[in-house]
């Protein structure tokens, strides 16, 4: 009902028979109780209980909380959903529920995380956090957060956040490489100029020695391996450029056979 002053107020009746001796009734008690302040406090706790249901869908993570005895108190869809179980078979197993999960890992838990798992270990009411990845025997890989809860009142207990964090490893692991390989070909690059420079070098002395030596002269046929093999590394210097970026590809047809005779030649001498 609205008071005088316009505030709404909430008021339980309770109605009882008053009797006399022999069962004979004398009249009825009305017992009144204001109920305003337990009925906003049950309001607000709706609310708030509805705005915490709405942020769990909204976030998606998988959220557990266990209390200072070691009790599961909470645990959301989709923390059970990644374990492929309900909330309920969750709740069900309590304490013996990380000798339930451990099984599905490829690779035991960090010692941080059984610590903190254990309610009478000392690391599980400290203010520490921890953060690390499992990997599953799926070859998917949860992310892992373990972080004290506290109010004014002080410490609650502990709540395990984890989420799937598969694709986003995948994800990094491949921009790692393609950065290694856009490494590798710039080193490449600069590599091949270089050398290339070099045997530029090679191959004029080369030439400058084949001019100057009789054309009858042993000599030559030794010239003209070293003009061989620095023409071939210099090819392979194009390869390292065209690798890097800094040229194109050139196809052609090849004869297998000259090659193969050309190859021969130079490691004859090895």
């Amino acid at each position: 009902f609205t008071s005088q002053s316009g505030v709404q107020r909430v008021v339980l009746i309770e109605v009882s028979v008053v009797e006399k001796s022999r069962g004979v009734e004398a009249g009825l008690c009305l017992r009144m109780r204001d109920r305003t302040a337990l009925r906003t406090a049950l309001n607000e706790s709706e609310e708030h209980l509805s705005l915490l249901q709405a942020l769990d869908l909204a976030i998606g993570e998988g959220i557990l909380f266990r209390d200072l005895s070691g009790t599961i108190r909470y645990v959301n869809d989709a923390f059970a959903n990644l374990w492929g179980m309900s909330t309920g078979e969750m709740l069900e197993l309590g304490q013996g529920l990380q000798d339930h999960l451990v099984p599905m890992l490829r690779e035991a838990l960090p010692k941080a995380g059984q610590q903190m798992w254990d309610h009478e270990d000392s690391i599980f009411d400290s203010s520490r956090t921890e953060l690390f990845d499992i990997s599953m025997l799926d070859g998917r890989i949860l992310e892992v957060r373990i972080l004290p809860i506290s109010t004014e009142q002080g410490f609650l207990g502990r709540a395990w956040r984890m989420t799937d964090v598969t694709r986003a490893r995948q994800e990094s692991q491949a921009m790692i490489q393609s950065q290694k390989l856009e490494g590798l070909g710039l080193l490449a690059g600069g590599i091949a100029h270089d050398f290339n420079n070099l045997l530029m070098t090679v191959l004029g002395n080369t030439e400058l020695a084949r001019e100057d030596a009789h054309p009858d002269s042993p000599i030559q046929g030794a010239l003209s391996d070293v003009e061989t093999a620095a023409t071939t590394a210099a090819e392979l210097t194009s390869q390292l450029l065209a690798y890097a970026g800094k040229t194109t590809f050139i196809t052609e047809s090849l004869d297998l056979s000259f090659l193969v005779r050309d190859v021969a030649g130079l490691i004859s001498v090895t």
